[in-house]
């Protein structure tokens, strides 16, 4: 594939991450707008309950409280004509477990003895008692049901579900803002797919489909592009090398692909690192392993960088992270391919040196040798051949 050609694709893969980023944020963004509320009022739910429960109370840490007695709750009478027959049928109401009034003077009592104990109020050595650990009051079994699969559907979605409506130090970033739905579509189109987030709408999956069939075969190309372009590369150079200094085409091929490693191990891998563990507070293994989580498209998302709730980031982080993605994934695949070549040389030395044994021939090293330079003359070969030139027949 010729460079011009390679950088059109490269620029035509640009814009369709950018397109599907648009699309995924306006078939997305209204649904996520909408859990985000309903996560945002179970919060403030919860600390209006708090607050019910926590308003009057004496808030001066460091006073002893006066011991009071656990107040006596009224009961409420009970006429002689219900009996405790009529009492059961009361609350037997269409197969619904019930309480009866009656009942809950003794039930509250109850509750009271097991906050006695739970918060240890009967040693008499607490001058008060932080408010978060005050049980929240009143919430029935049914709302707190209510906000668990609330809770539930939230981290399915990626939002925290103890995020509230205000300012970022309280809430998780949305997921289908514009700049995270292009990194949603990045993950898509190069099979990362980290699963933090998923489209929720019937829209948005029907694309994703569509949009995956058509991108993840134009990244495929474009990695095998970008694959054999560095690979003409070094055979180039080994080329040059083997001419001009009479150097062996297979040691400097070897030089040249460490190099490329080493750089790219710094570039890619080791330097990135670094950086995504200052701004995600995590320690550097745990950076080194989303690094090759991301870049092998393995993708658990245990780990997602810019997800965090409480933590600003800087506006080109995000930016930095999809342009190092889309570079990682390359050198990562470059070297899976030499590890890959690496392995079917020694398989093909081990098949050379039993044929060699049973011809007779020369050594194993030998043949090993000769079927190395032959690899390197015949994918040139292939090279010219597609460029419409004769195939050449030595390397000087």
């Amino acid at each position: 594939m010729r460079s011009l050609k390679l950088f059109g694709l490269v620029l035509a893969f640009v814009v369709y991450v950018l397109v599907g980023g648009v699309a995924f944020h306006f078939l997305e963004n209204a649904e996520e707008e909408k859990m985000r509320k309903e996560v945002f009022k179970m919060n403030k739910d919860v600390d209006d309950m708090k607050r019910n429960t926590t308003e009057g109370m004496e808030n001066a840490c460091g006073v002893r409280p006066t011991p009071t007695r656990t107040p006596t709750l009224p009961s409420r009478k009970s006429s002689g004509s219900n009996s405790k027959k009529e009492q059961d049928d009361a609350c037997a109401i269409e197969g619904v477990t019930c309480i009866s009034v009656q009942s809950l003077p003794n039930m509250l009592r109850r509750i009271m003895n097991r906050l006695e104990a739970k918060l240890n109020l009967t040693a008499g050595d607490k001058d008060c008692i932080p408010d978060d650990d005050l049980p929240v009051l009143i919430m029935s079994r049914r709302e707190f049901e209510r906000h668990i699969r609330e809770a539930y559907r939230a981290s399915l979605h990626g939002l925290d579900p103890m995020s509230k409506d205000g300012n970022y130090e309280d809430s998780s970033p949305p997921m289908w803002s514009f700049s995270s739905a292009v990194g949603f579509s990045l993950t898509v189109v190069t099979t990362i797919g980290y699963g933090h987030i998923a489209p929720s709408t019937d829209g948005g999956r029907a694309f994703c489909v569509v949009y995956a069939l058509v991108g993840i075969p134009l990244y495929l190309v474009i990695l095998d592009g970008v694959g054999r372009l560095l690979g003409r590369t070094v055979r180039s150079v080994a080329n040059k090398a083997h001419a001009s200094r009479n150097w062996s085409v297979r040691r400097v091929q070897r030089l040249a692909w460490a190099a490329t490693f080493g750089v790219g191990l710094c570039l890619f891998y080791l330097l990135p690192a670094a950086v995504v563990s200052l701004a995600e507070s995590w320690s550097y293994p745990e950076s080194l392993y989303y690094m090759f989580i991301s870049l092998s498209t393995i993708g658990f998302g245990d780990y997602v960088a810019g997800k965090q709730r409480g933590r600003e980031y800087w506006q080109a982080y995000k930016a930095l992270v999809f342009i190092w993605i889309a570079c990682g994934l390359v050198f990562l695949a470059m070297v899976f391919d030499l590890m890959k070549r690496g392995i079917e040389t020694i398989d093909s030395k081990d098949r050379t040196d039993r044929k060699g044994m049973k011809d007779g021939g020369g050594t194993g090293e030998d043949q090993g040798m000769v079927s190395m330079e032959a690899l390197v003359l015949d994918e040139k070969g292939r090279d010219t051949q597609k460029r419409g030139q004769v195939r050449p027949t030595s390397l000087v």
